[in-house]
């Protein structure tokens, strides 16, 4: 019964020593949100609408349009993104959570969330329009 009790306490006694020299010390990054507002910006063919570099999410990207002729492209980590029309994104909302497209009075409206990226985001719309109004959130970690 001793020589097993010296064997458990030795275990245990090991298995502290490997779980301290295992521990790994996690810094989080300092996240900076930013937000950003537009009102009656014309698109003639395309528009650059954020452009940033850095590791973050954009929490939040909402247009407002007065017509549906329009479509958006988000780049990230100098990946090309696809470029979506409204009536794409329309079709896709009822079964992806993080894109909601709709009308609401006499504006067309696209809501997209939870964009994360590594190095770099671009948002990019294209049309031929004034857009109502626009707003983007997003964080940048430092």
């Amino acid at each position: 019964m001793t020589r097993l009790r010296d064997i458990i306490i030795s275990a245990e006694e090991t298995g502290r020593t490997i779980a301290e020299k295992l521990k790994v010390e996690v810094k989080e990054k300092h996240r900076t949100t930013f937000e950003e507002r537009h009102s009656d910006l014309k698109v003639n063919g395309s528009y650059l609408l954020l452009e940033e570099s850095g590791s973050g999410v954009i929490q939040e990207f909402v247009l407002w349009a007065p017509n549906r002729n329009f479509s958006v492209r988000i780049d990230r980590d100098g990946n090309v993104g696809a470029t979506k029309s409204y009536v794409d994104l329309a079709e896709e909302s009822p079964y992806v959570s993080d894109v909601d497209a709709f009308q609401d009075d006499s504006n067309y409206v696209i809501h997209l969330k939870s964009v994360e990226f590594r190095e770099n985001v671009k948002i990019i719309v294209h049309g031929n329009l004034t857009l109502t109004r626009t707003y983007v959130k997003y964080s940048l970690s430092r």
